[in-house]
């Protein structure tokens, strides 16, 4: 049973690190419908959970751009999280809206990310590709960040893990190494009881 723990952990081990070290972030081009219009988005599918991921997006504004976020919080986990009327230098200096839907998708979670100068002029491939194509950046530095992170604790706990497993299976042989040489000891007062004195046996 204990060997049989130790090699699935072993192997998911091996899936992570590979996971890791060849993660290739593909960000694809789409739409996504929202107020009754089809908008121009990126997505990406991810691991975490929606719940993670709405987390680590949220937190990533805040260290990075010192934007809020509404939609997560104490009392609030919305499917859309929305920044409204924020300056991020690195995609406009004008003003824009940013908008984020995170869902549920298979046993991990999918996310677009899409935004706005104002109320309807929404940034295209089309209309605004500069604009676009740093919105793009930015997104791809998110999941970079976040994924290499996400992967490196679950390497790390499973790792933690296999090191616990195998201190358990140390103290175990030493238990019973230990315990033989009490049955060992046991055996020679047993064959010493037996070869005294019929008067004595008792």
């Amino acid at each position: 049973m204990k060997r049989t723990i130790l090699y699935l952990a072993g192997i998911f081990l091996i899936i992570i690190t590979a996971k890791l070290n060849s993660q290739t972030i593909k960000i694809e081009t789409t739409q996504i419908s929202y107020e009754d219009q089809l908008r121009p988005c990126m997505t990406n599918d991810l691991d975490p959970t929606p719940k993670e991921v709405k987390k680590a997006w949220s937190k990533f504004l805040d260290k990075n751009y010192d934007i809020d976020v509404s939609g997560i919080g104490w009392f609030s986990d919305e499917d859309i999280l929305i920044a409204k009327d924020v300056t991020i230098g690195d995609i406009s200096e004008k003003r824009i809206n940013l908008y984020s839907r995170i869902l549920e998708k298979g046993n991990g979670s999918e996310i677009k990310v899409f935004a706005s100068f104002g109320y309807d002029f929404f940034i295209g491939e089309d209309n605004y590709p500069k604009e676009f194509k740093s919105l793009n950046e930015l997104f791809y530095k998110f999941l970079f960040s976040y994924l290499s992170e996400y992967y490196s604790d679950m390497l790390e706990e499973t790792s933690d893990k296999i090191d616990d497993n195998n201190k358990e299976k140390v103290s175990l042989l030493k238990s019973i190494e230990k315990n033989k040489d009490k049955i060992e000891d046991a055996k020679e007062d047993i064959a010493e009881l037996n070869s005294e004195k019929p008067e004595t046996n008792e």
